[in-house]
């Protein structure tokens, strides 16, 4: 899989400065199948920030299905996504509440921040559907 160095703002959002590789992440391609099909379109890139506590951790690497686009049905069914907000990319949970597209951080300090689907054309571009996250265990004490 190609990693890019971009980081996903686990918060109010960061601006992605290039989306050029600067790497590789070798998995095995029984495991990968487990959560995507294998003619999937795969990337990696790191989280930044705490809103997506305890999901999802400061520098977390995030493993990325890569949907330009999600469909409603999509997103009712559950996940966490990579997109563009008001030109800041960030990783948060979507819902739909009526006729509403909601972002959700995991942790509570972040309030939700709910668009109208008439708005979504000039705020949001959804980029992917992260399948998998890791990274090295913090402890705290």
């Amino acid at each position: 899989m190609t990693r890019f160095d971009i980081q996903a703002s686990a918060g109010a959002g960061s601006l992605v400065s290039t989306d050029q590789p600067n790497g590789l992440v070798a998995v095995d391609r029984d495991w990968l199948s487990r959560y995507v099909s294998r003619s999937a379109n795969v990337g990696v890139i790191e989280a930044s920030g705490d809103s997506m506590l305890p999901t999802i951790s400061n520098r977390d690497l995030l493993l990325v299905e890569v949907k330009e686009g999600a469909t409603a049905e999509e997103i009712m069914r559950g996940g966490i996504y990579v997109l563009t907000l008001d030109g800041g990319l960030v990783v948060k949970r979507l819902e739909i509440d009526g006729s509403e597209l909601v972002l959700i951080s995991g942790n509570l300090t972040y309030p939700e921040v709910r668009i109208t689907f008439a708005q979504i054309e000039n705020r949001v571009i959804i980029h992917g559907v992260v399948f998998w996250s890791g990274g090295a265990l913090e402890t705290h004490r």
